[in-house]
This record gives C-alpha cells, structure tokens and sequence, in this order.
C-alpha cells in the first residue's frame, strides 16, 4: 500500500482554504485505500520526517503554487502531484506565463500591467477570437501573489 503525504495548511493567505482542501483530499485517499499522513506544511522539515512514497499537493497560493514547495520536495528527492517548479513559478507569474504562452502560439489577450511587484494590477484587453469583450473591462488585482482577486474593478487601462 502507498503511503501519501496530503501536504496542506502553509503559510499563504490561503492556509484555511488548503486545510480543507487537504481534509477532503486526504479523506478521498483514505476511501481509495492509501496509507494517507496529513502534513501541516507550516514547518516544512517534517517531510523528512514523515518520508512520504509521494507528496499530494493540497497547498493553495504563495509557497504552495509557486514552485517554492516543489523545490523543497525536489531537494528530499520525494515525488508529488502537480506541476514542477519551473511550471509553478511561472503560472504565479500571470506577465511571464502570457509571454511563454503567446511564444508558444497560445491565442492571449492583450494585456496592460501596472501596480508594484508586491501588488500588480492586470487590466485585460480581450482580443482573442470570439470573445466579446470591449477594452478595459476588468482590473484584476492579485494582493500579493495570493491566488485570489479581492479587487474587481472597473478600472480603465488609462487609470492604471
């Protein structure tokens, strides 16, 4: 029987959203007959301590998403679900992600960014086939890196 570490919790803004994502998780590998330890990843040493066969990856936002956790699980040599930490830390990256995808011939909208590292702000410009969208719609503002988006506006491109 493998043994799966439900990794959970962290240190993100998210933390209560992945304790229960990581509960429900841990609950479906149970009934599947995996030997299931939960891991509060708030302390991450505890991974090697557990030596898990495989990481489930329950973490939700900054460290969990952002290739910060998988970095650790790759340093412990342990395997987990998900993408790697290239593929992390470039989704949490929403500018970089649109530059390697429209590289990749992936349609993208336009996009005008504005706001700080710490707190950018995204306005989008539709122009993907299809979609109807007029310029400057939506202002999605990511506090952070977070993983969610409190500040849905109305904001024109002009007022970024």
């Amino acid at each position: 029987m493998k043994h799966v570490a439900v990794l959970m919790g962290g240190w993100s803004s998210e933390r209560e959203v992945s304790l229960n994502t990581g509960a429900g998780c841990a609950a479906a590998l149970e009934s599947e007959g995996y030997r299931v330890t939960r891991v509060d990843v708030k302390p991450a040493a505890v991974l090697a301590e557990v030596k898990p066969d495989v990481c489930f990856n329950a973490l939700h936002g900054r460290f969990g998403e952002d290739g910060t956790i998988q970095g650790i699980l790759e340093i412990l040599r342990i395997p987990y679900t998900h993408s790697g930490v290239l593929a992390s830390a470039l989704a949490m990256h929403k500018e970089r992600a649109k530059v390697v995808m429209a590289a990749a011939g992936v349609p993208v909208p336009r996009l005008v960014c504005g706001g700080t590292p710490t707190f950018p702000v995204f306005a989008g410009l539709a122009d993907i086939p299809g979609v109807e969208c007029s310029p400057g719609t939506f202002v999605l503002h990511d506090a952070g890196y977070g993983g969610k988006f409190p500040d849905l506006t109305g904001i024109t491109p002009a007022a970024v």
